[in-house]
């Protein structure tokens, strides 16, 4: 297996590609950087250039403080990565709800404010809005604009 992100089991071996280019350009790192002190879980032959993976990484050879604790809260406790998001209507207990719409935008506050002033509206396409159509900025029919041509 040649991916970088690939998951080792117990005794997996890891080697440098035969190629004479990958070969070469190993050994080149290893002569700058001397000798390198090998975790415990990891063996590793100089000459060869092949390793072994015997066992699992205790955190105090990681080369950085690592608090354990304060990462398995962080990715299993309540503010986790399988977090409920949920968005609240500003100062009330109520959820905006993520149903469909109809193909209508979600009423979130922003949204609210930007359907009114004509802002934000950058759908592409069919859902573009007929007062956008070749406009940057501002819709052409914006019935919330105000200026000396416009009535009050």
């Amino acid at each position: 297996v040649n991916k970088p992100s690939h998951l080792l089991k117990l005794d997996d071996e890891i080697r440098v590609r035969p190629k004479p280019r990958s070969q070469g350009l190993a050994k080149r790192h290893q002569d700058e950087d001397g000798p390198v002190e090998v975790p415990s879980h990891l063996e590793w032959d100089r000459e060869n250039l092949i390793g072994r993976y015997n066992d699992l990484c205790d955190s105090r050879e990681v080369g950085i403080t690592v608090n354990e604790d304060y990462l398995i809260n962080k990715f299993l406790g309540p503010q986790g990565v399988r977090q409920r998001h949920i968005r609240w209507f500003e100062g009330t207990t109520i959820p905006i709800e993520k149903i469909y719409n109809g193909g209508r935008i979600r009423p979130t506050p922003e949204n609210i404010l930007n359907m009114k002033r004509g802002f934000g509206l950058n759908a592409r396409g069919y859902k573009r809005p007929p007062c956008l159509w070749g406009r940057k900025k501002n819709p052409l029919n914006n019935p919330w604009e105000y200026g000396s041509k416009v009535k009050v």
